[in-house]
C-alpha cells in the first residue's frame, strides 16, 4: 500500500504539492478566522467598556440565560430590562449627579463632504443620544459643543477628519433610508481607542424618536448609567457606597439592581 502511494506521488508530484499547499492554506484561513474573531471580540469589549464610563449601573436583577450566538458581541446570559420610570427614584438618591438611559442607533450612515458614504472595516457607526443635560463624560470637545437641537450632531475628531467636516458644516446622515441634513455642532475627542468606529452624538430626543419610528419600546432598557460627578470618576469605594444607597432606594417592584 505504501509503495503504491509513493509511486502515485512520484507520478503526480506537482498535483501532490498543490494538494499540500491547498490544505495548508485552508487550515491557516480557519485558524486566522478564529484569531481575528477573538481579537475583534476583545477590541469591541474594550471599546464598549470605555464608552460606558458611568460610576454605577442600574440593570435588571433577574438573570436570563441565553443560547450562545454566532456574533462576536453575543453573550451567554443577560438580565431583564428595566423601566425608565425608576430614573427619578435614582436621581433623588444622595450623591447622584445624573442618571440617564443612554440610547443609540446602529443603522445610520454618515456621508462625507463629497456625498460618499463614510465606511469602516468592521467597526460600527454609532449615533449616541447625549447632550448637555445628559453628557458623556469621556467626550472632550476641541471645538463647538453638544447638540442643542434635533437637527444637530457632534462628531468624533477622527470621524470629522475622515468625512472632511468641521464645526458649523452641514452633514448628511442617512437613518432608515432617509437622508437628514444635520449641522455639526461640535467636534470632540475621547481618551480611548474606538476601533475605527464612526461616533456621532445626537440629542437623546432625536435618537428616541427614531427608535420609536422603528417600533422600539423606549420605555424599557438594559441599563441606566449613573454619574456621581459629571466631570470626575468616583473612586471604587465611593462607587460602591453610591450603588448601595441606590439599591436601598429602588422599589422592589422595579426588579432592578445597582452595580459598579
Amino acid at each position: 500500500m505504501f509503495r503504491i502511494g509513493l509511486r502515485d506521488t512520484k507520478a503526480h508530484f506537482r498535483r501532490f504539492i498543490m494538494s499540500i499547499i491547498a490544505i495548508a492554506l485552508g487550515v491557516a484561513f480557519v485558524v486566522g478566522s478564529f484569531c481575528f474573531r477573538e481579537m475583534l471580540n476583545d477590541q469591541v469589549s474594550q471599546m464598549m467598556g470605555s464608552n460606558s464610563d458611568a460610576d454605577v449601573y442600574v440593570r435588571g436583577a433577574t438573570e436570563e440565560k441565553q443560547e450562545p450566538g454566532g456574533s462576536v458581541t453575543s453573550y451567554n446570559s443577560t438580565y431583564n430590562e428595566i423601566s425608565t420610570s425608576i430614573i427619578p427614584d435614582i436621581e433623588n438618591v444622595d450623591g447622584v449627579a445624573s442618571a440617564d438611559a443612554t440610547m443609540q442607533l446602529g443603522n445610520a450612515v454618515l456621508l462625507d463632504h463629497n456625498g460618499d458614504a463614510l465606511t469602516t472595516v468592521g467597526a460600527p457607526t454609532l449615533v449616541i443620544g447625549v447632550d448637555q443635560d445628559a453628557p458623556w463624560r469621556s467626550a472632550h470637545f476641541v471645538s463647538g459643543e453638544y447638540p442643542q437641537t434635533d437637527d444637530e450632531v457632534a462628531l468624533l475628531e477622527d470621524t470629522a477628519d475622515k468625512a472632511g467636516l468641521k464645526t458649523g458644516d452641514t452633514a448628511k446622515l442617512i437613518v432608515d433610508g432617509e437622508a437628514r441634513e444635520m449641522t455639526v455642532s461640535g467636534v470632540f475627542t475621547s481618551p480611548s481607542t474606538q476601533l475605527g468606529a464612526i461616533l456621532i452624538l445626537a440629542r437623546p430626543s432625536f435618537v428616541q424618536h427614531v427608535l420609536q419610528e422603528e417600533g422600539e419600546d423606549t420605555s424599557s432598557i438594559q441599563f441606566i448609567g449613573v454619574y456621581g460627578s459629571k466631570t470626575t470618576p468616583l473612586d471604587e469605594e465611593a462607587q460602591q457606597q453610591l450603588a448601595d444607597r441606590i439599591n436601598k432606594a429602588l422599589p422592589k417592584s422595579a426588579d432592578a439592581h445597582a452595580v459598579t
